[in-house]
C-alpha cells in the first residue's frame, strides 16, 4: 500500500502530485463549505478533504466521483454498527478493529477514506451482513461482551476498591492530562486542547482545535489498556 496515495499526496489516477486548495476552489465561490482539500494538479475532479483540526492531514486517498460515492455508502453502512439503538459496537474504534480483522488490514490502514472501490464494496458487504445478523462472528462478540460486563460489575462492588475510577484517573494522568474538575482532565496540545470526561459508564475525549471540537466515546466495560489505547488513538 503506497503511503503517499492513501494520505492524498499522490493522485492514484494520474500518478502525479496534488496541491492544497480551499473549499471554493472545489465547489465554487458561493459555497458555504469550509476547509482545505488535496486536489490533483492535472484533473480537478480528483480530490479529498482534510481534517478540520489539521488542514495538512488528508482524510485519505484522492477520489474521483465514483469512489466518493462508494466512500459515502461505506460510511453509511459502517456507522450503523456503532451508532443508534441497534448498534453492534460501543465505539467507533471498536468497530474499526473488527473491520480491520475482517479485511485483513492493519488498524491504521482501515479507514474508508483510504479504501479503493473494491475495498469499499468488500467492507460494505461485511457491515451489511453484521447488521442483518448473518455474520456469526457477532455471536462470539456478544459472549465476550457479556463476560466483560460481569467482570466490570464485580469490580464495581469490590470492598477493596471504594472508588472504581481511581485507576482510570491514574492512567489519564500518565497520558499527560491534568485534573480540571472532579472527573475532568485536560492537556494543551500544539493544535489546541484535549479534554477527557470520565464517568462510571463511559469516557469522553473531546479534541478542541482551530475553533472546532470533536468527541469520541469509550463505553464501559473497559480496562486500563483499553483506556490507554483509546486516548492514544483519538487525541491530537
Amino acid at each position: 500500500m503506497d503511503y503517499r496515495i492513501i494520505t492524498g499526496q499522490i493522485c492514484p489516477y494520474c500518478n502525479c502530485e496534488t496541491e492544497l486548495v480551499k473549499a471554493p476552489d472545489i465547489y465554487g465561490p458561493d459555497t458555504k463549505i469550509r476547509g482545505m482539500f488535496y486536489r490533483c494538479v492535472k484533473n480537478h475532479d480528483h480530490y479529498v478533504g482534510t481534517y478540520h483540526f489539521s488542514f495538512n492531514r488528508s482524510l485519505g486517498r484522492v477520489a474521483d466521483k465514483e469512489l466518493r460515492k462508494w466512500k459515502m455508502k461505506g460510511h453509511d453502512a459502517f456507522d450503523l454498527l456503532w451508532k443508534g439503538e441497534s448498534r453492534k459496537f460501543n465505539s467507533r474504534p471498536e468497530a474499526y478493529k473488527w473491520l480491520a480483522e475482517k479485511m485483513g488490514l492493519e488498524i491504521e490502514y482501515t479507514h474508508f477514506g483510504m479504501f479503493d472501490i473494491d475495498q469499499c464494496r468488500k467492507a460494505i458487504n461485511y457491515c451489511e451482513k453484521l447488521s442483518s445478523g448473518e455474520d456469526t462472528v457477532q455471536k462470539e462478540q456478544q459472549v465476550k461482551k457479556n463476560n466483560k460486563n460481569i467482570k466490570w460489575l464485580k469490580k464495581l462492588f469490590k470492598k477493596r476498591e471504594p472508588d472504581p475510577l481511581r485507576k482510570y484517573r491514574r492512567v489519564i494522568r500518565w497520558c499527560g492530562y491534568s485534573k480540571d474538575g472532579d472527573n475532568q482532565f485536560s492537556k494543551s496540545t500544539r493544535m489546541g486542547q484535549n479534554t477527557i470526561y470520565l464517568s462510571s459508564d463511559q469516557v469522553m475525549l473531546k479534541v478542541y482545535a482551530n475553533g472546532y471540537g470533536e468527541a469520541e466515546y469509550l463505553r464501559a466495560p473497559f480496562d486500563k489498556m483499553d483506556l490507554k489505547k483509546f486516548i492514544k488513538q483519538n487525541e491530537y
